[in-house]
């Protein structure tokens, strides 16, 4: 893994990978959201405050903004938050207030499609006003499903060289880097806030609701039949939809990544170390590290190669002695733009899609798969910044 200084990298819990980066604003129209180098894995970040979110992208958008101005002309920044704010989109009756003004806020940043929005992060913007939406959804799913699936971390941002310390004492003299980081030293610094989904016990407890409820098939499906016989059908498939001769216009991009679970005592359990790569206390004196990323590799197999990288990288986080007892794989997809598809296939009637979430996946998923209930309930349009025509 190359993963840049910008990237604050929070691990899995299994073989998918998805996660927040809630550094470098500068760079997130370029680097992005989801598959930039680094390997990001399965979890989310929650930050208390989306006043104070919203605050943090103000200074950003002008500070980038005024860097615009200088360098090109154009438009003032000043203009852009109040025109996100008025762009909003409804989330809809009963959704907790704080859920409703993050999904019109980062709805507005995504849609918005001006020059400061781009220079300042549109990607950025969208990950860190998804945040509250997606605390609030594992949050009320867990509460549901009757299982714990959002655990309360937070990471500790090691330097690996000058040159990162450099970067973050630039950003943090922007002001570009607060409510995020709460404390820092000449060795790093620490991120609060942040948490992880327990994606197994996530979709074991959901699995079970829907089979007793007679509301879930498990077995090989044919979306053409399926087409056929219903009005739509939204493929969720993941990786898969990469082969999928509906979307093959799409340009899909597979990067393949690898973590190893190991045995080993004494970390503290709320504390998500990461430098370069990330380590993740378990229960019962178990961790995971991670992760690798493989930009083109398109199978599930575990690497000697992979394993020989991670384990390089374990004394750099921890000092504790371990030892390994798996090793997982899965398949991150994205495309070049950094953004995912959700909507409608222009190509073939009645099929919608929801991928490339790369990794961000649990992050962004409450976000489009709230668009998906918007349009059919309501018919609002899909996000432009995310929508699936925007190839075609």
């Amino acid at each position: 893994q190359q993963a840049p200084p910008e990237y604050a990298e929070v691990p899995p819990m299994s073989g998918v990978f998805s996660t927040t980066s809630v550094l470098n604003p500068a760079r997130c129209a370029s680097s992005a959201p989801v598959m930039a180098p680094p390997p990001e894995p399965t979890t989310t970040t929650s930050y208390a405050s989306l006043t104070a979110r919203w605050s943090q992208l103000e200074r950003v958008l002008g500070n980038r903004a005024a860097d615009e101005t200088a360098m090109r002309g154009g438009c003032d920044a000043s203009q852009v938050p109040n025109a996100a704010r008025e762009a909003g989109v409804s989330l809809g009756a009963g959704a907790p207030p704080e859920a409703r003004q993050t999904l019109e806020w980062s709805t507005a940043m995504t849609t918005r499609r001006t020059r400061l929005l781009t220079a300042a992060g549109a990607c950025f913007a969208a990950t860190v006003l998804s945040v509250p939406l997606a605390a609030t959804a594992y949050r009320s799913l867990g509460k549901t499903l009757g299982v714990t699936v959002w655990r309360e971390m937070r990471i500790r941002r090691a330097f690996r060289d000058e040159t990162e310390r450099k970067f973050f004492a630039e950003r943090q003299a922007r002001q570009e880097l607060e409510p995020f980081v709460e404390a820092s030293d000449a060795e790093g610094f620490w991120i609060g806030g942040a948490a992880q989904v327990d994606l197994p016990a996530l979709l074991t407890a959901a699995r079970e609701r829907w089979r007793t409820a007679g509301r879930l098939k498990e077995e090989a499906a044919d979306p053409d039949d399926l087409a056929r016989r219903h009005e739509l059908v939204v493929l969720c498939t993941g990786a898969a939809a990469r082969r999928d001769a509906r979307f093959v216009h799409v340009p899909w991009t597979v990067a393949k990544g690898e973590s190893l679970t190991m045995e080993v005592s004494g970390l503290a359990p709320d504390v998500i170390i990461s430098r370069g790569h990330w380590l993740l206390p378990l229960a019962e004196g178990k961790a995971k590290v991670g992760a690798t990323y493989a930009i083109g590799a398109d199978d599930m197999t575990p690497t000697a190669a992979a394993r020989e990288e991670l384990e390089r990288a374990i004394p750099q986080l921890t000092e504790r002695t371990y030892a390994v007892r798996a090793q997982e794989a899965g398949l991150r997809l994205t495309l070049p733009d950094k953004r995912p598809v959700v909507g409608r296939c222009l190509r073939a009637t009645g099929v919608g899609v929801m991928a490339g979430l790369g990794s961000k996946g649990v992050l962004f998923a409450p976000w489009l798969a709230r668009q998906w209930v918007d349009h059919l309930a309501k018919g609002a349009p899909f996000d432009s910044a995310v929508d699936v025509a925007r190839f075609g």
